[in-house]
């Protein structure tokens, strides 16, 4: 099982985001935002990065919402959380 974990950023004033990276690179990240996005109605991306992968980006703090939607789903096993943030 891989570390998944995910924290918040802050963006300007009230605006934040929400990263999660260490997916299981098997997954369907498309298919998982898209449902994401629909469930939490916010927007979100999937970014590529060199050092650390592939990230979701979402809109807000998303951090309660992700935990619970990836462990019913069971993408993600509990043990494998990492939760960052302010």
């Amino acid at each position: 099982s891989t570390q998944s974990t995910w924290g918040v950023q802050q963006r300007n004033g009230r605006k934040s985001i929400t990263t999660v990276q260490g997916l299981n690179a098997e997954l369907d990240l498309k298919a998982i935002l898209k449902e994401i996005k629909k469930v939490f109605c916010c927007n979100g991306s999937i970014v590529t990065d060199k050092e650390l992968g592939t990230i979701l980006q979402l809109q807000g703090d998303q951090r309660e919402n992700l935990r619970k939607f990836l462990l019913t789903e069971g993408l993600v096993d509990k043990t494998a959380l990492k939760i960052h943030g302010f």
